[in-house]
């Protein structure tokens, strides 16, 4: 194994890997060295393996690929059911007694480049701003089957439906700058199988005038929602 790195400096180690039917490596061990944690993978929750121009994230011999948007959204009923928000740098997710004020989000993902069998699969959306009650609802991500909405074209007017239930969160559990997770494995394996697409929609469930949550968008430049998948 190589010397202890100093602060900050990657390092390596000696590791068996084997090539998984993704092209990445994966690992029997959790020696792996990163600087900026010190000289055991064990003091940190995750490292990169980076193989050609994609990388592999490496939990104790477990891999995984996250995939960002293809395109995301939030579209606003009322007034302003007509409007784009595509190119905004925030989702908004808000159920208001005030038609006006309703937001929901939209993503689409695409799982084409993705060469191998999907068993699991986590939507990560990271919260920048949330309503005072936010504990009083609930958000649901939706699976919506068309997948021909644009970024820059979707409005509260031109929505596709969405129908299956993939997950529910407690807004007890949504806070500032804490990913918010949502299991849609199912879902995923299906698109992955199917069209190669896989757009999710997610709502509040429940009206008040602070049961909301504003998450990060890709256009955001901060922390982009990410499709998990292993």
């Amino acid at each position: 194994m190589d010397p202890a790195p100093s602060s900050g400096e990657p390092s390596t180690a000696s590791a068996a890997l084997t090539l998984n039917e993704n092209n990445y490596f994966s690992f029997n061990t959790v020696t792996i060295q990163h600087g900026p944690f010190g000289n055991s993978a064990q003091s940190a929750e995750w490292d990169e393996l980076r193989v050609g121009t994609e990388y592999a994230n490496v939990i104790a011999g477990a891999y995984y690929t996250d995939l960002a948007t293809a395109a995301d959204s939030f579209i606003r009923a009322g007034s302003y059911a007509s409007s784009n928000y595509g190119s905004n740098g925030s989702l908004w997710v808000k159920n208001d007694a005030s038609s006006d004020y309703d937001r929901m989000a939209i993503l689409r993902f695409d799982l084409s480049s993705y060469s191998g069998s999907i068993t699991n699969a986590t939507l990560s959306l990271t919260p920048n701003t949330v309503g005072s009650s936010i504990n009083n609802t609930e958000l649901k991500a939706y699976l919506v089957s068309d997948d021909s909405w644009t970024e820059t074209g979707v409005t509260w007017n031109n929505q596709p439906a969405y129908s299956t239930l993939l997950d529910t969160v407690s807004g007890t559990t949504i806070q500032n700058g804490v990913p918010v997770e949502f299991d849609v494995s199912a879902a995923a394996a299906t698109e992955h199988a199917g069209d190669g697409e896989l757009s999710i929609l997610i709502l509040s469930t429940t009206e008040g005038s602070q049961h909301y949550v504003v998450f990060d968008s890709y256009e955001s430049g901060g922390d982009q929602p990410l499709l998990s998948i292993e």
